[in-house]
């Protein structure tokens, strides 16, 4: 059966023109769950936040709804032992931990750029030996 991915990010909605065959509406329903992830990968990636409400929607070729992968369902789980405590983004303990991990990753990508800078030299002077 064809079935169509449509992506729903707070009003905006791109509608999947062409479809893809799947044998069933789990294997739509998986492959719905991945699309969610790859994108909110993406999102991220970009320095951009995935916002609550986002979603893919699986529908038929006559545009009904069959299925709705939330994001946040497609990329957090829940561990086997329930629900984690819930955190408030003002808590000053995760404000910390935010702003670590940012500072964290920008002179991570500096030293991997120190890095390749130091084997492009390398490279050229080997090069030069030649």
């Amino acid at each position: 059966m064809l079935y169509f991915f449509n992506i729903v990010r707070g009003s905006d909605k791109v509608r999947d023109p062409e479809g893809t065959e799947f044998a069933d509406l789990e294997e739509a329903r998986a492959e719905a769950e991945q699309t969610a992830r790859d994108l909110a990968a993406d999102e991220l990636r970009r320095g951009r936040p995935i916002l609550a409400g986002w979603r893919v929607e699986v529908t038929d070729g006559r545009d009904k709804l069959l299925a709705t992968v939330a994001f946040e369902a497609a990329v957090l789980k829940v561990p086997a032992g329930g629900l984690l405590p819930m955190r408030s983004a003002n808590e000053t303990g995760f404000l910390e931990h935010y702003h670590r991990v940012s500072a964290l990753f920008e002179e991570t990508r500096h030293l991997a750029a120190r890095v390749r800078s130091t084997f492009e030299e390398m490279r050229k002077q080997l090069a030069a030996i030649d």
